[in-house]
């Protein structure tokens, strides 16, 4: 798990759940979750995506332009 601040103030958590997340099934296994606050730390969304496998999302990186890079295991 790790979270990271945005150039633009928005909180960045990734991670991974072996439950249903905000109403998306759990695909078995543990699967990988995005989930973005704005900086008063309100939730905006959650994305997550898995496999029958195992996926575990281990950090969170931006690019200059703002761009989410994750750096998960399959």
């Amino acid at each position: 798990m790790d979270l990271e601040i945005s150039p633009t103030g928005d909180v960045y958590l990734v991670g991974h759940s072996r439950g249903d997340i905000d109403g998306t099934i759990n695909q078995g296994g543990g699967d990988v979750f995005l989930a973005k606050f704005d900086s008063e730390l309100n939730k905006q969304w959650t994305k997550h995506s898995g496999s029958s496998l195992e996926e575990t999302a281990e950090s969170i990186a931006f690019d200059g332009a703002g761009n989410i890079f994750i750096a998960c295991t399959l």
